[in-house]
């Protein structure tokens, strides 16, 4: 595996920046080959400046802790950072914790913080728990609300919201790799388009097509509890959420910035249909080659 992380950080609404990198996957046992090409997948972070506070949305991991705290340098610069925000204790998003309080000595954790004091436990002091609902008032009219997830890898998996520019910090939900540009008529095959990392979703060579090209097999590996559910009550509970907190943006940990959530959002929850146990139970529907690879991936990542 190698590091990417052209194009970033980068500011994708008044305040709101992207920071972090993408893995290159060389062939690896969650990620094989797309067409004999790597895969690339987002870990992504960011960070929202209001005109009092600011807030860091996950950490990221320790391979790329040198590439996000450079990030952050340039962002805040002389400004300090107030709020962390930790979607879920998972490691891709809250490996760098530690190095984070120690850059940022006034900085504290807030959300659901269950279980960050077995990894951390030095650290319990900075911890703020705050119940679900709460906003965080940055100033200059950002406003930051942590909320419920209606769809999670772990119990207690939150998403954040930012008020003013109406922007959804998602975690691992509507995530997407992406391999290679794939427009209709075109042989991309052989290139990863210059600062493509770095794209939102309405900038990808390959349109909306790309997005569709490269989601299931994300879901295969980090969402595998997929395939044992009918997903229709997550997606109702999804537009439920929607209506009363109405996104414009959706900043997912693992993939492009969405800035067309009407177009793309139809299309990740068609691909987690595809997957699920709706589309054929584990008795009825045979394994294929990617169910044993995410399987394994699974396996491994546990052990």
């Amino acid at each position: 595996m190698s590091i990417e992380a052209s194009g970033r950080p980068r500011e994708i609404a008044p305040g709101i920046h992207l920071l972090g990198i993408c893995h290159v996957y060389q062939n690896d046992v969650r990620f094989p080959f797309v067409n004999g090409k790597p895969i690339h997948l987002h870990l992504s972070n960011y960070v929202i400046k209001g005109t009092e506070k600011t807030v860091l949305v996950d950490t990221g991991e320790p391979a790329g802790w040198q590439i996000v705290s450079e990030q952050l340098d340039q962002i805040l610069g002389n400004r300090k950072l107030d709020y962390l925000f930790s979607t879920h204790p998972e490691f891709l998003h809250s490996a760098n914790l530690a190095r984070i309080m120690q850059k940022y000595p006034e900085c504290t954790l807030v959300g659901d913080i269950r279980d960050y004091d077995m990894y951390f436990p030095g650290l319990t002091d900075r911890f703020a728990p705050i119940p679900l609902r709460s906003v965080l008032d940055l100033g200059g009219g950002y406003e930051f609300v942590i909320l419920e997830a209606p769809i999670k890898d772990l119990p207690s998996t939150t998403w954040g919201y930012e008020k003013k520019n109406k922007v959804l910090f998602s975690a691992d939900a509507f995530q997407f790799a992406h391999v290679h540009a794939s427009i209709p008529g075109l042989d991309w095959t052989e290139f990863h388009t210059e600062q493509e990392c770095s794209m939102t979703t309405e900038e990808l060579p390959g349109g909306v097509g790309q997005v569709k090209d490269n989601a299931a097999f994300i879901f295969r590996a980090a969402l595998y509890w997929l395939r044992y559910i009918d997903p229709q009550p997550l997606f109702d509970r999804v537009e439920a959420l929607f209506k009363e907190f109405p996104p414009r943006i959706i900043c997912p940990a693992h993939g492009h910035v969405i800035m067309n959530p009407h177009d793309i959002v139809p299309i990740i929850e068609a691909e987690m249909e595809s997957i699920s146990g709706t589309s054929g139970t584990s008795k009825d529907r045979p394994l294929t080659e990617a169910d044993t690879k995410a399987a394994a991936g699974h396996g491994a990542q546990q052990g």
